[in-house]
């Protein structure tokens, strides 16, 4: 049975994600890099080795866009790009050594913000909690 969600609390959880950059913003600025920079960051430290068409589709980004931000990330000496041993037309996206030090640095600010939002939940519903988001499909 389908039961329709209010939007305004999917719109309210997104918003609670985006207030993340925008309450680490100092800190973001202080690692020199920028906020697109660091989402981007945070989504390949958890899918190491993912492809700039899948960093589009997630992060809702043209795929020119993805593009020219993947190479100022190279440039930066931030990510780097390796070619799919099974498909050479495929790039790849790695972190760095720089890269995994600026992405442990958002981890700890994110686990900072995660427990502030987290402080009115109790240990079991922060359990399911973790387990809804899991089975929630952005991919349609």
């Amino acid at each position: 049975m389908y039961t329709t969600i209010q939007p305004d609390l999917l719109i309210g959880f997104s918003d609670v994600v985006r207030r993340f950059y925008t309450y680490y913003e100092k800190e973001i600025d202080a690692l020199k890099i920028k906020e697109t920079h660091a989402k981007i960051i945070h989504l390949i430290a958890d899918h190491e080795g993912i492809t700039q068409q899948e960093i589009a589709n997630v992060s809702m980004m043209k795929r020119s866009t993805t593009s020219e931000i993947i190479t100022e990330m190279v440039k930066a000496g931030l990510v780097e790009r390796r070619g799919d041993a099974s498909d050479k037309r495929v790039a790849r996206i790695y972190l760095s050594a720089k890269g995994s030090e600026t992405a442990a640095a958002i981890k700890t600010y994110f686990d900072e913000y995660c427990a502030r939002c987290y402080k009115n939940f109790s240990e079991e519903e922060i359990e399911v909690f973790q387990k809804l988001i899991t089975k929630f499909n952005y991919k349609n």
